[in-house]
């Protein structure tokens, strides 16, 4: 029986991230948000967007992030809201979580 191949897809928290803005890692001319997810997208396949863990994107934002990015690219949202309000209350952090 043959092994499936199996991928490790890496990316970061964020193309907006504090640190990554400060490090120089972008080129000179991504100076917009806009430009900056571009050129994100062309270095990685996917991005945890930390923001929708307080909120999640309008409509519009997610709109214009699939418009600027390639169509295999990958955004995972990380967000509160869609934890269950029980584990939040009880204090158990749901199934699978690292104890």
């Amino acid at each position: 029986m043959a092994k499936k191949k199996r991928e490790i897809l890496v990316g970061t928290s964020s193309w907006t991230d504090k640190t990554l803005l400060a490090s120089g890692w972008y080129p000179k001319d991504a100076k917009t948000a806009e430009a900056r997810l571009g050129y994100y997208a062309s270095q990685f396949p996917l991005v945890e967007v930390d923001s929708s863990y307080y909120a999640l994107p309008s409509e519009k934002n997610a709109a214009l992030w699939v418009e600027r990015t390639p169509a295999w690219w990958c955004a995972r949202r990380r967000t509160r809201a869609s934890t269950p309000r029980d584990w939040r209350r009880s204090g158990d952090r749901g199934p699978g979580a690292h104890r």
